[in-house]
């Protein structure tokens, strides 16, 4: 991902925004490409798993899908314009969130506390 960002940074967001508009077939090949890459991830978030290296209990065909079709479906240009936001910047804080998690561990006793007490 860090490759894809530093990439993603060097193209203007109003250029990203023109090729979708003005070329909407070549927009929808890499549309194509991005998800066509959702069982390359899958191979890698299963050997990270069978390494030891990511959760045991999370189903990783599905955590690929639903990955890949976020970063599709989020990750579009008009997002960063009508956001302010810097591509590079915003995609390496999403690859942070993903891989680190949103919660420091005062925040995970939170939800563990609260999650116990719901199933009670």
């Amino acid at each position: 991902m860090e490759h894809i960002a530093k990439f993603a940074s060097r193209a203007p967001v109003q250029r990203m925004a023109q090729l979708k508009t003005a070329y909407p077939e070549v927009w929808k090949d890499i549309e194509r490409f991005r998800l066509k890459r959702q069982d390359d991830f899958y191979q890698i978030l299963k050997s990270a798993q069978e390494q030891g290296l990511a959760r045991k209990d999370l189903d990783m065909k599905k955590v690929a899908t639903v990955f890949i079709n976020m970063v599709n479906n989020t990750f579009q240009p008009e997002f960063f314009l009508a956001n302010d936001l810097a591509v590079g910047e915003t995609i390496n804080g999403f690859v942070t969130i993903i891989s680190r998690g949103l919660f420091n561990e005062k925040g995970m006793e939170a939800i563990n506390k609260y999650q116990g007490r719901k199933k009670n």
